[in-house]
């Protein structure tokens, strides 16, 4: 009789084939091939110049039915980018982002994030582009460090999950992403 060698199976990567991107007017974000959108904003000289800004919340619908569920927290986040050069528009490294509440399982139907900083931001620097990327984010706290880590880290996928979440854009006018401003004109003395 032979003696025989089980060699162990070991996982050497997947490999996924995405579904072709349909041609639809949403916004996606997270999941697979899509990571982020671009989201242009448009501010009034009247406002960015002189005016005192008192609160910026971006209100996203989202698309029903929600396509994913999410099992873990997660969270949209804002960031604002140094140029608008499109898709490849390199993001800013600085921590002024807006964040929605984080939630599990389907999504609310309207996700409201504050971006009050960033534009008070956009205000002061008047040569800064008014864009910013909507990406997935979650939080991960550290359990094997000593104390454990309570504070936790982000962390943006880009492609590394499954979840997506959709939402309206600009295209669907009763559904379409709404900013409400609320700033204090300039007084006019004399």
């Amino acid at each position: 009789m032979a003696d025989s060698l089980v060699a162990p199976v070991g996982f050497d990567g997947f490999v996924y084939d995405a579904p072709p991107v349909t041609l639809d007017s949403n916004l996606t974000i997270g999941g697979l091939p899509t990571a982020r959108a671009l989201l242009r904003f448009v501010l009034p000289r009247a406002i960015r110049d002189s005016s005192q800004i008192i609160r910026a919340t971006l209100l996203l619908v989202s698309d029903n039915p929600p396509p994913t569920f999410t099992p873990d927290s997660v969270f949209v986040r804002v960031r604002r980018v140094h140029a608008d050069l499109g898709a490849k528009s390199p993001v800013a490294t600085d921590t002024i982002d807006g964040f929605s509440r984080p939630f599990a399982g389907t999504p609310p139907d309207t996700i409201a994030i504050e971006l009050t900083n960033l534009f008070r931001l956009w205000q002061l620097d008047t040569i800064s582009p008014t864009t910013a990327y909507l990406e997935l984010s979650s939080l991960v706290r550290d359990s094997t460090s000593s104390p454990p880590d309570s504070t936790g880290r982000l962390f943006s996928p880009e492609g590394a999950t499954f979840t997506a979440l959709r939402f309206f854009s600009t295209r669907t006018p009763a559904r379409r992403p709404a900013l409400h401003l609320t700033y204090v004109p300039r007084i006019r003395f004399g």
